[in-house]
C-alpha cells in the first residue's frame, strides 16, 4: 500500500515557528475590542483562534474559565456584562500560505477593576507594601479606637499587565467612617461600632468606578474602656473607670465573660472564661513565646481588641 503525502504537508510538518507574529490589540478594554495577527513574515492562509475567559463568580466566590474557538483572521471580542472583570488568554494559530504554521499569544482584560484579574497594592499605618487579590491578602489594618489613619492606593496592576499609579478609590465599612480624595481616604472607626470586618476599597479605571470590592481586614483596638499590662506572667486586665462611659451605651454588660489570645491573624492560641461580674481579670501567659498577639475581649453582647507584645 502506498500513500502520498503532499509538499504542502512536509513544509507544514517541517517549518513552525512558536514567535513569528504578534497578536495586534489593545491589552485593556470596556466594551469591545479587535485583534489580528501582524502579517510581517509571510501572507497569512488562516487563523485559529483559542480564547480561554476567566471571571469571577461573587456567588460562589471562585474563578470561572471558560473556552471558545473562532476562525475569522480578525477576533472580536465584547463584554455585554455590565462590564464585568474579565481575563482573556488568547493563542492564535496561523497558517500562511507558504505551508509554514506559527502561533502567537496575548492576554488582555476587560471591564472594570477586580481583585479576581488584579492585584490592589497599598498602605496603611504600620502596613507599608499591602498586596490584595482573589487569592491573596497581603496585610491588615490596625487602628486605634481615638485615631485616624490615611489608606493610600499605590498601585493596580491587572493579569494582562496594565498598570494605574495612584488610582482614585472609594471605600464601604459598615463601622468606618472615610473621606475620600484621590487615591486616599481618610479612616475613622464609628462610635460603638464593631471592631473587626472588612474594608471594601473600589478602584476607578476608565470603564467604571465600581467594580468588585477588594476586601482588607481591619481591627480596631480599644484606647479607652481598658487597660492592659503584664506582670511576669500575668497578663492583667481592667477597665478605665473614668473613660468607659465615652464608649459603652447605658445598661451595656461591662463584666469580661471570655479572654482570648490570637496571633495577628486571628487564629486562636489560647482562651480563658470567668464568672459573671468579672469586671478586672489576670490570666496566665507564660506558655506563650515572643512575639505580638491580639487580645479579644468578649464583654456581653460586645467584643474589645487589645495588642499584647511577649519580649524575649
Amino acid at each position: 500500500m502506498h500513500f502520498c503525502i503532499s509538499q504542502h504537508e512536509i513544509l507544514r510538518n517541517t517549518f513552525y515557528y512558536p514567535d513569528r507574529e504578534e497578536i495586534e490589540g489593545p491589552t485593556h478594554f470596556c466594551r469591545t475590542a479587535l485583534y489580528n495577527v501582524s502579517e510581517t513574515n509571510g501572507t497569512i492562509r488562516s487563523v485559529r483562534w483559542t480564547v480561554q475567559t476567566a471571571y469571577g463568580d461573587d456567588n460562589t466566590n471562585t474563578l470561572k474559565l471558560n473556552t471558545q474557538t473562532y476562525t475569522d483572521k480578525t477576533l472580536q471580542l465584547t463584554n455585554n456584562e455590565n462590564l464585568n472583570s474579565k481575563r482573556y488568554d488568547i493563542l492564535a494559530d496561523i497558517e500562511y500560505t507558504d505551508g509554514q504554521d506559527a502561533q502567537a499569544s496575548l492576554t488582555v482584560t476587560s471591564g472594570e477593576t477586580s481583585p479576581y484579574i488584579g492585584t490592589l497594592y497599598w498602605t496603611c499605618g504600620h502596613v507599608t507594601n499591602g498586596q490584595t487579590s482573589f487569592t491573596m491578602n497581603n496585610g491588615s489594618i490596625e487602628i486605634e479606637s481615638n485615631q485616624t489613619q490615611t489608606f493610600t492606593a499605590t498601585l493596580y496592576h491587572d493579569q494582562a499587565d496594565n498598570s494605574i499609579i495612584n488610582p482614585s478609590i472609594e471605600m464601604n465599612a459598615l463601622d468606618l467612617v472615610g473621606i475620600s480624595s484621590g487615591n486616599s481616604i481618610e479612616i475613622t472607626p464609628t462610635y460603638g461600632g464593631n471592631v473587626e470586618g472588612d474594608l471594601e476599597i473600589y478602584v476607578a479605571n476608565d470603564c467604571a468606578m465600581e467594580g468588585v470590592s477588594f476586601l482588607i481586614p481591619y481591627t480596631v483596638f480599644d484606647v479607652n474602656e481598658m487597660s492592659l499590662r503584664v506582670t511576669g506572667n500575668t497578663m492583667i486586665l481592667t477597665p478605665n473607670a473614668g473613660n468607659v462611659s465615652a464608649r459603652v451605651t447605658p445598661n451595656a454588660d461591662t463584666s469580661i465573660s471570655e479572654v482570648q489570645i490570637l496571633t495577628t491573624d486571628k487564629q486562636l492560641v489560647t482562651s480563658q472564661s470567668f464568672p459573671e461580674g468579672s469586671g478586672s481579670v489576670s490570666m496566665d501567659i507564660s506558655s506563650l513565646s515572643a512575639g505580638k498577639y491580639y487580645v479579644k475581649i468578649l464583654k456581653g453582647n460586645r467584643t474589645l481588641f487589645k495588642k499584647l507584645m511577649i519580649n524575649e
